[in-house]
């Protein structure tokens, strides 16, 4: 089950990752892919179960930041 490859996903109790085991889907993203812009319309969450994800924030300047970096174990 993808649930055991991340550690979030894994520390919920069974019997709720099950109530929501038919909405995951996996889905290969590839470097660069943009999950989410600012401002959009939050239509999904990701869990990664392998690499990481780059959260980036734009300062004053229109500059982009990189403010956090995601993995499985987070």
């Amino acid at each position: 089950m993808p649930f055991e490859r991340n550690q979030l996903l894994k520390a919920i109790e069974p019997a709720v990752r099950q109530r929501f085991a038919a909405k995951f889907q996996i889905v290969d993203l590839k470097r660069d892919d943009i999950l989410y812009s600012q401002g959009s319309a939050l239509d999904r969450v990701y869990f990664p179960l392998t690499g990481l994800v780059g959260i980036e924030a734009e300062t004053a300047d229109g500059e982009a930041v990189e403010s956090a970096i995601v993995g499985k174990g987070s």
